[in-house]
């Protein structure tokens, strides 16, 4: 919930005060520095999705959000030790900007509360004391490179960055052993588990899936509201992209871009065309008798398989001939009694 400016001026003079536990100042002077879209919903939800541009300040919400749950926890048997996964792209992505980037943990955590850092192995440890209670919490790296090593770990809280990078960004969330699955499964520890997403909103299976979900809350902002924080020329280079472009909606604005704007069928007609079959085994549609069912396969083939390259499509689809009958009338134009449909049977596109 948003501060009042009353309220901040009272944190603020409650940590000149220096009656502010070491621990807790980085929380306090969090809390009158964020903006709305980084606070997260109130009840907390299973998902906190933070969606925006580049540059808008993910990773330094994120990172001060981790610490303040760890320091804010009631303190409770359950809540004696807390267990965090980090979870990027690559091993690489959670080092160099997780933990130790410009807006990464180290340079939220307090010093005296940092115990260590083990830059080969990505287990950070650091303690939260009042006085009379330790909470002793553990951060370790984990990748989408080696979704495997997130079965068995139980987690407090997980902070997912980037998940449109993983290498199964592409793949079905909820089929064993991807990441996302792994992750979830090891989200058992603690009085309040929950997950953490950031990223800018890349088109993948991975980001619809959370788009979707039903536990999930969505805050959103853009680049620009962090323009005090950023390089002029930064900014200068942003703003001259088009602002009409799915690039500048996607990387400026934080926007998901499911279709494309020149697609000659949007997502929205296809989901409004689809048919459903009739029982769980019928896989075509009913026929009359002795009408034709055609399969077509479809193949675009990428022009590499990069990340960055798009999609290879593939397309299995199904159609039945249009069926005419004379007008009869000498010359006149056969009347067609029953049009083409076509039917998308799968759907198997994706980087290969």
């Amino acid at each position: 919930m948003p501060l009042s400016r009353e309220t901040k001026e009272k944190i603020l003079d409650y940590i000149l005060s220096g009656e502010c536990p070491t621990y807790m100042l980085p929380v306090m002077r969090w809390r009158i520095q964020r903006r709305d879209p980084q606070i997260c919903p109130t009840p907390t939800p299973g998902i906190w999705f933070l969606l925006g541009g580049r540059g808008s300040g993910k990773t330094w919400t994120a990172s001060n959000y981790i610490y303040e749950f760890c320091a804010t926890l009631p303190w409770v048997p359950e809540n004696k030790e807390v267990y965090i996964g980090l979870v990027g792209a690559s091993f690489e992505d959670v080092k160099h900007t997780m933990v130790e980037g410009k807006s990464g943990l180290l340079k939220v955590i307090p010093e005296d509360n940092l115990l260590a850092w083990n830059r080969t192995s990505g287990e950070l440890k650091f303690s939260i004391s009042d006085g009379e209670n330790e909470r002793m919490c553990y951060a370790n790296a984990y990748t989408a490179e080696r979704p495997d090593k997130l079965r068995g770990p139980n987690t407090s809280i997980i902070w997912v960055d980037e998940p449109a990078k993983f290498k199964d960004a592409d793949v079905d969330p909820q089929k064993p052993s991807t990441t996302w699955s792994n992750l979830m499964g090891g989200l058992r520890s603690g009085t309040n588990p929950h997950v953490v997403v950031t990223g800018t909103p890349t088109k993948c299976r991975l980001i619809r899936y959370l788009d979707n979900h039903p536990k999930m809350r969505q805050t959103h902002m853009t680049t620009l509201e962090n323009a005090d924080n950023l390089p002029q020329s930064y900014l200068d280079e942003l703003l001259r992209l088009p602002k009409n472009s799915p690039l500048y909606r996607q990387e400026v604005l934080g926007e998901i871009i499911y279709d494309n704007p020149d697609a000659m069928f949007k997502q929205d007609i296809i989901d409004k065309a689809r048919w459903e079959p009739s029982t769980e085994d019928e896989e075509l549609p009913i026929l009359d008798d002795g009408e034709m069912f055609y399969k077509v396969l479809g193949y675009d083939p990428a022009a590499s398989s990069a990340a960055s390259a798009d999609e290879c499509g593939l397309i299995l689809a199904g159609y039945t001939p249009e069926v005419k009958q004379s007008s009869g009338e000498l010359g006149g134009r056969p009347i067609v009694i029953k049009p083409i449909h076509a039917y998308v049977l799968k759907d198997l596109s994706g980087h290969y």
